[in-house]
């Protein structure tokens, strides 16, 4: 299932492929990542994200982010 204590689905390899619940993440309107023990974003993961978000902070430990991984599919 992944580290849920981050507000995000992170799998053994550190990639955050999903949300486990999005109030977690979105502070004040910012997206916000750990800042540990993950370094990629999954195509799609962040989709379901919605307006809430008016910007994103991403850390350096992310050094991968997937085509998609925040609007998703088309």
């Amino acid at each position: 299932m992944g580290n849920i204590n981050t507000g995000y689905l992170i799998n053994a390899e550190g990639v955050i492929y999903g949300l486990h619940g999005s109030k977690e993440v979105i502070q004040d309107g910012v997206l916000l990542f750990p800042e540990e023990g993950c370094s990629q974003i999954a195509g799609g993961a962040l989709s379901d994200l919605g307006s809430a978000v008016e910007e994103i902070e991403i850390p350096v430990n992310i050094t991968n982010i997937q085509y998609r991984s925040i609007c998703g599919a088309e």
